[in-house]
C-alpha cells in the first residue's frame, strides 16, 4: 500500500508530497495516524519552520536501515531535531543527541527539554 503525507507549512503552503511506505515504521506518529486509521494520504501541517531541503532529507534518512550522526550536519541537526521530535522518530533524535555531545553545543539536556514547548517555541 502507497502512503503519501503532503506536508503543508504554518502559513498553508504546501510544500512537498512524500511517500513513506518504507519509512513509516520509524515514523511513530504517521504510523499511529495513517495505519491505525487505515489511511492511504494525509496532510499534516508543521506547526514550526523547517527548511524544504531539510525537510526531504529527513524523510529520505527515515527510509534507511542504519542511521548515523555522520547524516547530521551543523546546518540540518535543528530541523532534524524538530522533524524527529514531531514525528516520533527515535533513532534519529537519539543521533542527534550524539551529534549535539560531540561537538559542544550548547541545547537544553534530553530530560529538562519539553518537547511540545520546544516545536510550538520554534
Amino acid at each position: 500500500m502507497t502512503l503519501i503525507v503532503t506536508i503543508i507549512t504554518k502559513n498553508d503552503v504546501e510544500i512537498q508530497n512524500i511517500r513513506c511506505s518504507n519509512s513509516i515504521s520509524k515514523l511513530k506518529k504517521l504510523q499511529n495516524i495513517l495505519l491505525d486509521q487505515k489511511l492511504s494520504f494525509l496532510k499534516y501541517r508543521l506547526p514550526y519552520t523547517v527548511s524544504e531541503q531539510n525537510l526531504i532529507s529527513f524523510f529520505q534518512v527515515a527510509e534507511l536501515n542504519t542511521i548515523t550522526n555522520e547524516m547530521i550536519t551543523y546546518f540540518n541537526f535543528f530541523d532534524f531535531f524538530k522533524l524527529s521530535i514531531d514525528f516520533e522518530f527515535q533513532e534519529l533524535e537519539n543521533e542527534i543527541y550524539t551529534f549535539i555531545d560531540q561537538h559542544n553545543i550548547k541545547f537544553p539536556k534530553k530530560e529538562f527539554l519539553n518537547k511540545d514547548d520546544l516545536l510550538q517555541f520554534y
